[in-house]
C-alpha cells in the first residue's frame, strides 16, 4: 500500500483525560431591601464554561460561577438572593497547545449556612473534566535519496478527530398576561437548558431545544399580610420557550456525530402594565467527533540496502457514541417517604442527577446513577424542603473505553395526587465516548550498504512455508512489484501467506539494468 499525502498520516492524540476536582467557597451578603434569614432553603449553583490559556507548561481555566439562594424571613415571605463569583484550576499540557483543549464543569456538594442575619456563608465542590489532543504524523521521515525507491508495507487503521467550541451567548425572549401584575411579586426566576435535537452540519453544529423557565411568585398582599396567617401560598409558573442555535466549528462536516450542552447565564422577569417580560440569556457549549482512516507503514525497506526497521506501540483513540439522550423518570411517594409532614402543600422543586455508574457490553451503554430532588413546600405558615432521590437506570446503543457524560434534569414536576405524591423528571445525558486501538508503525530506519553475492541476472528462491511475498522482496531487498513481473503473479494481499499459493518456486531479478 503506497502513499505520498501526508495528511493521511497524521492522527489526533489524547494526550489528557483526567478529573480535577476542587473547592470555591464564599459569602454572600443580603441588600437591604430584602429581608433578614430567618431560614435557608435551597442554594443553586449554575457553573457557566470556562475559558482556556496557556501559562508555561500549564493550560489554565477560568470561568464564572452563579449561586441563587431561596429562603424565608422572620415575616413568613419568600426571598431570592443570588451572588456571582470566578473559579479557576490548571492542568499539565504535553501538547502545548490550549485550543486542543476542552473542559466540562459540573458541580457536585453545594453547602450553604446562615453565618448572620444577612449573610450567607456558600461552599460548593466542582469537577472538570479536562480532555487534551494533539496533532502529530505516524509517518516514517527517510532522506529524499531513498524516499522514492523505499518499499512500503502499509496498512490502515481508524482513528477519532474531536473538535469542541464555546458558542456567542443567545438570548431568547418571551411576554406573560398577567392580570392584576402590580399586585404581583416574582420572588425568583432560573431556567434549565433542554436540548434533545444535537446534529452536525458542515462548518456548524445546530441546536433545537427549549429553555424551560419556572417563575416563583406570589401576591404582595398575601406576602404581607396573609403568609403568616395562613394565606394562599407562592406559585409557580412555568414557561417553555422554543430555543434554537448554532455554534461554529471550523472542519466539521454534516458526518460528524455531535453533543451540547448549554447553561442559562442570565434569567430577567420585568413587570411591566399587566405582563411579565422574560430575557433569557444562554451560553452553549458543543463537541462534535469523527472517525477516518490514516494510514501507516508497518514495515519496509530500500532495494540493494540492508534495512533495519524498529517499530513502537502507537495507541490510537476511536469515536465511539457522542449525543444527547433523554429518559423520563417518575416515582410516587407518599409524604413520609418523602420527608413532609402529611399535610404539606408542595410549592417548587429543583434537581440535579448524578451518574455513579458507567458500564458496557458488545452492543449498549448502561448508565446508572439518582436523581436528588430538593422540594420546598409550606405547612401553616412554616416553608421546608424534603430531599428524595430517584434511582434511575438508562441505555443506549454504543461502546466505549472512556466516557464524558455530563447529567442535568431540565424539566421536573411534582405534585399531589390524592394522599400520594408524583414526581416526574427528564433526564437529559451528554455523552462522547471512545474505545483505544493499538497499532505498531515504524518509528525508526538504519540503512547499510548490501552486498550482492550472484552477479546473474535471475536467482531461483523457494517460499518457505507461510513466507509471503512481501518476505521473500524484503529477504532479497527486491521490490515486490519486480518480483510479481518476473513470475506472473500479482502484488494484492503481499504481505498475507496467500499471497503465494500455488507458487512452488520464484525467480528473483537480483541485477535489475
Amino acid at each position: 500500500m503506497e502513499y505520498r499525502d501526508e495528511k493521511n498520516t497524521c492522527i489526533q492524540s489524547q494526550v489528557t483525560d483526567k478529573i480535577v476536582s476542587f473547592e470555591q467557597s464564599g459569602e454572600l451578603s443580603l441588600p437591604d431591601y430584602l429581608g433578614e434569614v430567618s431560614r435557608l432553603l435551597w442554594v443553586r449553583p449554575t457553573i457557566l464554561p470556562p475559558a482556556r490559556f496557556l501559562n508555561g507548561a500549564n493550560a489554565e481555566f477560568t470561568g464564572r460561577i452563579c449561586y441563587d439562594a431561596l429562603y424565608a424571613s422572620a415575616d413568613g415571605a419568600l426571598y431570592h438572593a443570588n451572588m456571582e463569583d470566578t473559579y479557576s484550576f490548571s492542568v499539565p499540557t504535553t501538547a502545548g497547545r490550549a485550543d486542543m483543549l476542552c473542559a466540562t464543569v459540573y458541580p457536585d456538594v453545594m453547602v450553604g449556612r446562615v453565618a448572620a442575619p444577612r449573610k450567607l456563608s456558600l461552599r460548593c465542590r466542582l469537577h472538570a473534566h479536562v480532555c487534551g489532543y494533539d496533532e502529530k504524523s505516524i509517518d516514517t521521515v527517510l532522506s529524499p535519496e531513498v524516499q522514492d525507491s523505499v518499499c512500503r508495507l502499509g496498512d490502515m487503521a481508524e482513528c477519532g478527530k474531536l473538535y469542541s467550541a464555546v458558542g456567542d451567548a443567545v438570548e431568547i425572549y418571551d411576554e406573560i398576561d398577567v392580570a392584576d401584575a402590580g399586585e404581583l411579586r416574582v420572588i425568583s426566576s432560573r431556567a434549565e437548558i433542554f436540548l434533545p435535537e444535537v446534529s452536525a452540519h458542515t462548518g456548524f453544529v445546530r441546536c433545537r431545544g427549549e429553555a424551560v423557565v419556572t417563575l416563583l411568585c406570589c401576591r404582595e398582599a398575601e406576602c404581607e399580610e396573609g403568609a403568616d396567617q395562613g394565606g394562599l401560598a407562592p406559585y409557580v409558573t412555568v414557561r417553555r420557550l422554543p430555543l434554537s442555535f448554532e455554534v461554529p466549528l471550523e472542519d466539521v462536516t454534516a458526518d460528524f456525530a455531535a453533543r451540547a450542552c448549554a447553561t442559562a447565564e442570565e434569567v430577567r422577569a420585568v413587570q411591566d402594565q399587566g405582563k411579565i417580560s422574560l430575557a433569557v440569556r444562554v451560553i452553549p457549549q458543543v463537541e462534535a467527533q469523527c472517525s477516518e482512516v490514516v494510514y501507516y507503514t508497518k514495515d519496509l525497506f530500500v532495494p540493494s540496502s540492508r534495512t533495519e526497521c524498529r517499530c513502537a506501540e502507537e495507541k490510537i483513540w476511536v469515536p465511539q457514541i457522542c449525543g444527547n439522550k433523554n429518559y423520563s423518570i417518575s416515582n410516587t411517594l407518599s409524604p413520609s417517604e418523602m420527608g413532609m409532614p402529611a399535610g404539606a402543600e408542595v410549592i417548587d422543586a429543583i434537581a440535579e442527577a448524578e451518574v455513579k455508574d458507567k458500564s458496557t457490553d458488545e452492543k449498549n451503554i448502561f448508565m446508572a446513577g439518582e436523581i436528588h430532588c430538593h422540594v420546598l413546600y409550606r405547612q401553616g405558615a412554616e416553608y421546608g424542603v424534603s430531599d428524595v432521590t430517584l434511582p434511575f437506570r438508562v441505555s443506549c446503543e454504543g461502546s466505549f473505553e472512556a466516557i464524558s457524560v455530563l447529567a442535568t434534569v431540565p424539566v421536573l414536576h411534582v405534585q399531589r395526587e390524592r394522599e400520594q405524591i408524583r414526581v416526574d423528571a427528564e433526564l437529559m445525558l451528554s455523552m462522547r465516548g471512545a474505545c483505544f486501538a493499538t497499532v505498531k508503525p515504524v518509528c525508526e530506519v538504519k540503512l547499510s550498504p548490501c552486498e550482492k553475492c550472484s552477479l546473474a541476472d535471475l536467482e531461483l528462491c523457494y517460499p518457505m512455508a507461510g513466507e509471503s511475498l512481501w518476505d521473500v522482496s524484503r529477504r532479497y531487498a527486491v521490490p515486490p512489484a519486480d518480483i510479481a513481473v518476473a513470475n506472473g503473479i500479482g502484488v494484492d494481499d503481499m504481505d498475507s501467506d496467500k499471497s503465494l499459493d500455488a507458487v512452488r518456486y520464484l525467480m528473483i531479478p537480483t541485477n535489475k539494468p
